[in-house]
């Protein structure tokens, strides 16, 4: 992930109108923002809309970004709007698609080749994280697939950080309740079973 003063040096210049400075902007947060919405967002299918939604977001918020800020969190407020705001929309679509089904034709059973193919790791671990709210899973993304500290983290949910807290724990411990043990060890996450 950028530096912040890199990360400032390069808005400078997009706001100064260099064409290239937001494809290296681009280019160094693109890992991160992938991985955030390819472990928020459940359905494999939106996942490129989110991420061209999220550098939209950026690029006209750019001018409003206080360089005083770390500009990580920030990013990743944005990344977790986007992430809710898809949620919220493909919800509503699914209740329309859901009721005209119920109405005009019987069921059709869904594939799930491309699910299974999309599953790079740990199929447990990710089932039991995606049956967590999304404000946990939230919470346990940033934490430790980013390894945010706590005031990141709220910083980029706009929340306190004892919510933080609050919400790492019952993440956390839904998930031990599934069988699986989280640990940190030198900043690092151990997913144990």
């Amino acid at each position: 992930m950028i530096k912040d003063d890199d990360a400032r040096k390069l808005i400078a210049r997009i706001i100064d109108g260099d064409r290239y400075a937001f494809r290296a902007l681009y280019d160094f947060t693109i890992s991160d923002v992938s991985k955030t919405v390819g472990f928020l967002l459940d359905n494999p299918n939106g996942r490129d809309d989110v991420i061209q939604e999220v550098y939209a977001s950026l690029y006209r918020a750019l001018r409003h970004y206080n360089p005083s800020k770390a500009f990580r969190p920030w990013l990743m407020g944005i990344v977790l709007r986007q992430v809710s705001s898809y949620r919220r929309s493909h919800w509503r679509f699914q209740r329309i698609k859901q009721k005209s089904v119920e109405s005009s034709a019987p069921l059709i059973e869904h594939d799930f080749s491309e699910d299974v193919a999309d599953k790079v790791f740990n199929e447990k671990l990710l089932f039991a994280v995606f049956s967590l709210h999304p404000k946990l899973r939230s919470v346990l993304v940033l934490r430790f697939l980013h390894d945010y500290t706590r005031e990141e983290i709220a910083e980029a949910l706009n929340i306190p950080v004892g919510t933080v807290n609050s919400r790492l724990t019952r993440a956390i411990q839904a998930l031990r309740e599934k069988n699986f043990s989280i640990t940190t060890e030198g900043g690092a996450a151990k997913y144990e079973f």
